[in-house]
């Protein structure tokens, strides 16, 4: 996570956050990252996935969905020209902040930067995210659809391929 991050999510300022992330430091519950992902921001990582579980599950419920939004938000505004790095993570918090039509579009640009990366396994996975947040009805659909199929002929699965893109044709 990224500090600056956490301060857009509470609205506060970084640097009232330092002593927080000092504590936790020192009790090496979080580590800072020498280098940062995103230009002119501190990264930190916890020290073990159940300790982010915990602190997630300590944020009350009806809070998640806005910081859900805050944390897409402040990725799109800070990734700049980098945003395809970041499409399936924006996204996942999208997704989570309720916001599915959003988050089905993030999953397409996540799943084309896969394609673009031949990770075609990956494409698929995001591809069949996006379709399962927008109704059959929708006019992407089927181009979601098909764009799955390709990515399953490329993996070379043609069954699955051939299934897929006829499920594409007959929604189209």
């Amino acid at each position: 996570f990224w500090k600056q991050a956490l301060a857009a999510l509470g609205e506060a300022e970084p640097a009232t956050l330092e002593p927080v992330l000092a504590a936790l430091r020192k009790r090496e519950l979080i580590f800072k990252r020498l280098t940062s992902s995103f230009a002119n921001t501190e990264e930190y990582l916890f020290k073990h996935t159940l300790l982010r579980e915990v602190a997630y599950e300590t944020v009350l419920k009806r809070m998640r969905r806005v910081y859900h939004a805050r944390a897409a938000a402040w990725l799109v505004e800070n990734s700049g020209e980098r945003a395809s790095e970041y499409a399936g993570l924006i996204a996942r918090h999208l997704e989570l902040s309720g916001e599915d039509l959003q988050a089905a579009r993030w999953y397409e640009q996540a799943g084309a930067a896969a394609v673009e990366r031949s990770a075609f396994a990956i494409a698929a996975d995001y591809f069949s995210q996006a379709l399962a947040l927008i109704p059959p009805t929708d006019r992407t659909f089927s181009i979601l659809n098909r764009q799955r199929g390709e990515a399953f002929l490329r993996m070379g699965d043609l069954p699955l391929a051939r299934q897929v893109l006829q499920q594409a044709q007959n929604t189209a």
